[in-house]
């Protein structure tokens, strides 16, 4: 893998943890932190099937993880500080 296709891979992950954690703050915000983390996970594989069957992207488990990565880091917080109360 060239320099170039890992700083893409790196780009691309990247944005899926800004989305996943975009999501999951947007959707905590009206639903419970588990059905945030749901719907973040629903919209993550509803996009990678998007990819594979409209063929304009490419798609990677990876991405799926990626994004729900970036929801984990806003609802684990959440919860932890709910938890300590």
């Amino acid at each position: 893998m060239s320099n170039f296709s890992k700083l893409l891979f790196a780009q691309d992950k990247a944005n899926h943890i800004v989305y996943g954690a975009i999501i999951a703050s947007v959707c905590s915000v009206v639903f419970a932190l588990h059905i945030s983390l749901i719907i973040v996970l629903a919209i993550a594989l509803a996009k990678e099937l998007y990819d594979k069957l409209s063929k304009r992207g490419t798609p990677e488990l990876l991405d799926v993880l990626a994004t729900v990565f970036g929801g984990l880091l806003v609802v684990l917080p959440m919860y932890y500080s709910l938890m300590v109360k």
